[in-house]
């Protein structure tokens, strides 16, 4: 038997990071340092979605954006690049609330 996912997890400033199930998640949140808070398993083993019904079937919580990420533009090639990331609204009745730490990475 085998299983296939990710892991959902928010940080305490609503930054998001999607991790393999089995890999390790980071200590700390790579945009801002913070603890994560939140984390939400998804099974992917036999599929995200139902064929018939095109429902949703892994377990994927589609967050909701509290604050959308900012963008820059370069004036010289004009490539477009995230300064600050897409911060999200921390689910309440879904997930599992994580007893975080307080510190954050120095």
């Amino acid at each position: 038997m085998s299983y296939e996912g990710i892991r959902q997890l928010l940080c305490k400033n609503g930054h998001e990071e999607e991790i393999d199930a089995y890999d390790s998640a980071p200590e700390y949140c790579r945009h801002c340092g913070a603890s994560w808070v939140w984390e939400n398993g998804v099974d992917q083993t036999n599929g995200s979605y139902d064929e018939e019904t095109g429902v949703r079937i892994d377990g994927y919580v589609e967050l909701e954006i509290d604050v959308p990420a900012v963008k820059k533009k370069c004036w010289w090639c004009r490539h477009e690049r995230i300064v600050e990331p897409t911060r999200y609204r921390i689910p309440t009745d879904t997930g599992f609330r994580l007893d975080a730490k307080q510190e954050t990475k120095q």
